[in-house]
């Protein structure tokens, strides 16, 4: 039930986006993971994916690159109180988000971390295979 109601509040937003203040529960890669908001006084569980990137898998050839997206998506935000700016679903009825914690863009901390640890491009590279 509060799904349906944080669903209706989402589409009853202006057409760019929702934001709210959501805890963090669990980070499940280096992009997606699960909140709790309180919303008109319901708690609503979701999952939320970052916007505008696509983080290594944690499985396959790029599964070291994956793991440490995780460790530092999870270091910027598990457990934490973030602001979210809800865009739409994606095909697995994720939310694409954009998230801030203490005052900063975690897509963008992402982003950098991404481009750090690869002598490649590596964000370039994921964020043409994510469009």
């Amino acid at each position: 039930m509060a799904a349906i109601i944080f669903f209706l509040l989402i589409l009853a937003a202006p057409a760019e986006a929702y934001e709210f203040e959501a805890r963090v529960e669990k980070v499940m890669d280096g992009d997606t993971f699960s909140f709790n908001a309180a919303l008109l006084n319901i708690s609503v569980k979701d999952t939320c994916r970052l916007l505008h990137y696509n983080a290594p898998e944690r499985k396959g050839p790029e599964k070291a690159e994956g793991e440490k997206a995780k460790a530092y998506l999870s270091e910027l935000i598990e457990k934490k109180v973030v602001r979210i700016r809800a865009q739409e679903q994606d095909k697995y009825k994720r939310w694409l988000c954009e998230v801030w914690a203490e005052g900063a863009s975690v897509n963008e901390r992402m982003r950098s971390y991404l481009k750090s640890y690869s002598g490649l491009d590596l964000y370039k590279r994921l964020e043409e295979t994510s469009n």
